[in-house]
C-alpha cells in the first residue's frame, strides 16, 4: 500500500506535462504537415529530398540567406539593400550552415528551417503554458490551435523570423505573468534584434514593471534599465549600422528608398483608413465585373480585409471588457498594427504584410482559447479552425508559387 501512493503522485504531477507536449507536438506536426504539402503541391516539378524545404524559402527568405551568407551591404543608390532586416535570425542561422550537410545553398536553407520550426515549436510551448497560468488545459490546447492554423501561421515555416521571434515574444509574456521583469526585458530586446515591430511589447513591459517595483525610490531608474534592455536587440543594430556603414540613419534612408518606389498614403487617408477602402472597392469592382475565378477572391491580400480588423476588434473588446491579468496584453496587437501601418504609411506591400505581423499578437489567440473555453462555441469554433486551415494551406500555395501573388 506505501508502494502505491507515490506513484499515483508521480502520474498526477506529470500527466499535465505529458498532454501538453502531445498537445504541442500534434499541432505541431499538422499544421506544419499543412503548410508543407500544400507549398510542394505550387512546384511545377517534384524535388528531391535534399530539397524538400525550398518551396518555403522565396521572397525576404532570399534576403536573409545572402546575409547569412555575405553579410550586410549597402549602398546610397536609392535601391533597396539587406539592412532592412534585422540580424539575430540569420547571425543564429549562420552559426548552425557549417554544420549542415549539402552543397551551395542547401546548408543556409536547412539551418533556416531548423532555427524557425525549433522557434516555432518552443512557442506554442510558451503560449500553451501562458494561457494555462489564466485558464485550463482546454483553452490552452485552443488557443495553440489558432496561433497555428492563423492563415499568416505558413510563415513559421518559411525563411523568416517569426517562429524565433513568437519564441521569444511569448516567453516574455509566461515572465512577465511571473513578475521576472528583467528576464521579459531580456528577451523582448532579444525580440528587438528579430523585428523592428519588438517596440509593441515594451508599452506592456514598463506597464508591468511600474506595478511589480510599486512604490520604490528607485522606481524611475528600474523603469529606464528595463526600457533600455528591451530595446537594447534594436540598439545594438544601430550601433552595427553606425560602426560598419558611418551612421545607423542608413537604415531610415534604405527604408525611405524602398517608399520612394511604392504608393504611400497622406496622413489623413491614414485616419480614414483608405488603405482599406482601396483594398474593399477593389474586391467588389472584381465581384460586380465578374465572373471572377475563385482563387482571385482568395488571394491572400484579400484576406487581410478580414484579420486585421478582426484582431484589432478581439484587441480593444478585452481593453474594455476582459479581465486584468490578461488586460495589459491587449496592447501588443494594437502597436503590432499600428507600428508598421504608420511608419510604412499604408503602402500595398507592408498592408498585406500586416497579417503576418500580428501572426505573433499571442494575446488575441489566449483570449479566443479563453473565450471558447468558457462558452458553447466549440463546434462553431472547430468549423472555423478548419476554414482556417485551408487558408492556411492556400496561402502557402501562394507563397511557394513560381510568379505567384505576394502574400506577405
Amino acid at each position: 500500500m506505501n508502494c502505491a501512493k507515490p506513484r499515483a503522485g508521480w502520474r498526477e504531477g506529470w500527466a499535465p506535462h505529458v498532454r501538453m507536449v502531445l498537445w504541442v507536438l500534434a499541432v505541431f506536426v499538422v499544421s506544419r504537415g499543412i503548410v508543407l504539402v500544400a507549398a510542394h503541391s505550387a512546384l511545377q516539378q517534384p524535388v528531391s529530398a535534399s530539397d524538400f524545404m525550398v518551396p518555403m524559402f522565396r521572397w525576404d527568405a532570399a534576403w536573409y540567406a545572402k546575409i547569412t551568407e555575405h553579410g550586410y551591404e549597402y549602398a546610397d543608390d536609392g535601391k533597396q539593400h539587406n539592412i532592412a532586416f534585422f540580424p539575430l535570425y540569420p547571425w543564429l542561422t549562420r552559426l548552425l550552415v557549417p554544420l549542415m550537410p549539402g552543397e551551395e545553398h542547401r546548408p543556409i536553407w536547412l539551418a533556416q528551417a531548423i532555427v524557425s520550426h525549433l522557434g516555432f515549436l518552443a512557442g506554442l510551448f510558451f503560449v500553451y503554458g501562458f494561457t494555462r497560468r489564466l485558464g485550463n488545459e482546454s483553452a490552452a490546447a485552443w488557443a495553440l490551435c489558432f496561433v497555428a492554423f492563423f492563415p499568416p501561421a505558413m510563415f513559421f515555416s518559411a525563411g523568416y523570423p517569426e517562429g524565433l521571434f513568437l519564441a521569444l515574444a511569448s516567453a516574455s509574456g509566461v515572465a512577465l505573468l511571473k513578475d521576472r521583469i528583467v528576464l521579459a526585458a531580456v528577451l523582448i530586446g532579444l525580440a528587438a534584434a528579430c523585428r523592428p515591430t519588438a517596440v509593441a511589447f515594451v508599452p506592456t513591459l514598463l506597464y508591468c514593471a511600474w506595478k511589480c517595483y510599486g512604490g520604490s525610490s528607485r522606481r524611475i531608474w528600474r523603469l529606464t534599465a528595463v526600457g533600455l534592455l528591451s530595446v537594447s536587440g534594436g540598439l545594438l543594430f544601430a550601433c552595427f549600422l553606425a560602426y560598419r556603414f558611418g551612421s545607423p540613419l542608413v537604415y531610415t534612408r534604405n527604408f525611405e528608398a524602398w517608399l520612394d518606389s511604392h504608393r504611400v498614403y497622406g496622413w489623413w487617408d491614414m485616419l480614414v483608413c483608405q488603405p482599406w477602402i482601396n483594398r474593399g472597392e477593389h474586391f467588389v469592382k472584381a465581384l460586380r465585373d465578374g465572373p471572377v475565378d475563385v482563387r482571385h477572391l482568395l488571394e491572400p491580400a484579400w484576406l487581410t480585409l478580414v484579420w486585421i480588423p478582426g484582431i484589432l476588434v478581439i484587441s480593444v473588446n478585452g481593453l474594455i471588457f476582459d479581465r486584468a491579468e490578461l488586460r495589459k496584453f491587449y496592447w501588443i496587437p494594437i502597436f503590432l498594427f499600428l507600428i508598421p501601418y504608420v511608419s510604412s504609411r499604408g503602402t500595398p506591400p507592408t498592408f498585406e504584410a500586416i497579417g503576418r505581423y500580428l501572426s505573433v499578437a499571442y494575446p488575441v489567440w489566449v483570449a479566443i482559447g479563453l473565450w471558447i473555453d468558457r462558452g458553447r462555441w466549440k463546434p462553431l469554433a472547430a468549423m472555423l479552425l478548419a476554414i482556417m486551415a485551408v487558408l492556411m494551406a492556400y496561402t502557402a500555395y501562394c507563397f511557394a508559387l513560381p510568379g505567384g501573388p505576394f502574400v506577405g
